[in-house]
C-alpha cells in the first residue's frame, strides 16, 4: 500500500481535488496532509495531517523575496519532517498542489529519494508567475511528474 503525503497551502479546497484523492483512497492510497485549514473543514476523520505554513504567498513580489530569504530555514524545518514522515509512516511520493510546496518540497523530495507529482489546477495561470518564479519552478522540476 502507498503512502502520499499531499501538500496544500491553499485556503479553500478545490472539488475535483478532492475528487481525486477519495478515488485514490478507495484504491488503497494513505494519505497524509499538510494544509493551511483545519481538518474537521474537510470530512469526518477521513484524513490524517497536521496544519503547516509554507511561507508567504509567492504571488507578489514583496512574499516572493520573503520566501526566498527564509527558504533555508523551511529547508531545515521540513527536512526533519520529511525523514520522521518517511521512517515512521513509510512516506513514498509528495504531491504538491501550489507553488509555495513545490519550492519547498521539491529539492528534499530529490534528496530524500520520495516520487514528487506536482498537481496544476485549472485556476491556475502559469503566464502570471514572475520570471523568478518560473525560473526556479523549471529548475526545481526538472523530474517531476506533472498532472495538469
Amino acid at each position: 500500500m502507498k503512502s502520499l503525503l499531499l501538500a496544500d497551502s491553499a485556503v479553500q479546497r478545490n472539488s475535483s481535488l478532492l475528487d481525486l484523492i477519495n478515488n485514490l483512497k478507495q484504491k488503497g492510497y494513505n494519505f497524509y496532509l499538510y494544509h493551511r485549514i483545519d481538518l474537521k473543514s474537510l470530512s469526518e476523520g477521513a484524513w490524517a495531517g497536521e496544519k503547516a505554513f509554507f511561507g508567504p504567498s509567492v504571488h507578489n513580489v514583496f512574499g516572493l523575496w520573503c520566501l526566498y530569504l527564509l527558504l533555508p530555514l523551511f529547508w531545515i524545518f521540513y527536512f526533519f519532517k520529511l525523514l520522521l514522515l518517511k521512517n515512521r509512516r513509510s512516506l513514498d511520493a509528495v504531491i504538491c498542489v501550489n507553488d509555495n510546496e513545490r519550492l519547498i518540497l521539491s529539492p528534499l523530495c530529490r534528496f530524500l529519494g520520495l516520487g514528487l507529482l506536482w498537481i496544476e489546477l485549472p485556476e491556475s495561470d502559469y503566464l502570471k508567475r514572475s520570471f523568478w518564479l518560473k525560473f526556479c519552478l523549471r529548475f526545481f522540476g526538472k523530474k517531476v511528474k506533472i498532472v495538469v
